[in-house]
């Protein structure tokens, strides 16, 4: 009888430990965003997201503030990804075992960027990153989002936001 006993432990122990995350399918189930630290440009303070839905809408925006000012009009690009690029970014994240890493990955210094991801689930968020971060596997995630914007589409989105800032704050 003991005998019989260990594998089904360990078989249930296996199992309960398997990863199946459900990720929101609402909103977006990961944001990648980003924003300069240091003394910059009035017109080159903005944060930058990358939100990615489950079914492959991508947006790339900035987040409405005060100073400079940026509103809810503010210009957002949309695009739509495939379902395999959509999987590849969830299978990073749990290749890289995303929600075991440390919420606070700064690196001491007093410029550089902030780098976040915040990946959502049905029923919690986590969000990893900080100042000037250091992590392969982190940069890793960030690289592939960012990647699935073209070049072109990313410099034409930017153009847009930096009038956009200028239109709108009287400096």
């Amino acid at each position: 009888m003991k005998k019989a006993v260990f594998p089904f432990i360990f078989l249930l122990f296996i199992f309960g430990c398997s990863t199946d995350y459900n990720y929101e399918s609402e909103g977006p189930f990961i944001t990648v965003s980003s924003a300069s630290a240091g003394e910059i440009e009035i017109n080159e303070h903005f944060n930058v997201n990358y939100s990615v839905y489950e079914n492959g809408d991508l947006h790339l925006y900035s987040t409405e503030r005060d100073d400079p000012y940026i509103g809810n009009d503010a210009p957002v690009f949309k695009t739509k990804i495939s379902n395999e690029e959509v999987e590849q970014i969830k299978s990073l994240l749990e290749k890289y075992n995303f929600h075991k890493m440390k919420n606070d990955l700064s690196v001491d210094s007093e410029d550089g960027s902030f780098l976040y991801v915040t990946v959502y689930l049905e029923d919690e968020s986590k969000k990893v990153g900080g100042l000037n971060p250091d992590d392969e596997q982190f940069l890793s995630i960030i690289e592939y989002v960012r990647g699935l914007v073209k070049s072109d589409d990313r410099s034409a989105w930017y153009e847009e936001i930096r009038e956009y800032i200028e239109e709108n704050n009287p400096y």
